[in-house]
């Protein structure tokens, strides 16, 4: 299958393109479908999303959901506790960048709006 879409789609490309194309509204029903086994996968491949900034708000939405889902057998093995410590670093890492990127479109934006504010006093 990877082969027709071609040479430079990997395997983690097609998951996350895959992942983006679910609607909202059917993303949690759909990961709720998802067997355990593959959830490690997927978590696995949530921090390789966020280490590269691909789309970091669906990956948060998505590493809460199902570690809110798979909490008891998360948090009772040692391997998969090495995962959410993982996904808990980047996900704040994530979130950080993101509130620091908001922080300075606000700032640009009351930057502006101040500079309009003058031009239309003067």
């Amino acid at each position: 299958m990877l082969q027709a879409l071609g040479s430079s789609y990997t395997a983690e490309r097609f998951v996350f393109e895959s992942l983006r194309k679910i609607p909202a509204s059917d993303l949690e029903a759909t990961l709720l479908l998802l067997p355990f086994d593959y959830v490690q996968k997927l978590l696995s491949l949530l921090i390789y999303y966020l280490d590269r900034f691909q789309s970091p708000e669906l990956c948060v939405k998505c590493a809460v959901f199902l570690i809110k889902i798979h909490h008891g057998v998360l948090t009772s093995s040692h391997q998969y506790l090495n995962i959410v410590e993982q996904l808990r670093t980047h996900c704040m890492d994530a979130v950080e960048k993101l509130r620091n990127n908001v922080g300075f479109n606000l700032a640009g934006l009351k930057l502006i709006r101040r500079q309009i504010e003058e031009q239309n006093d003067v």
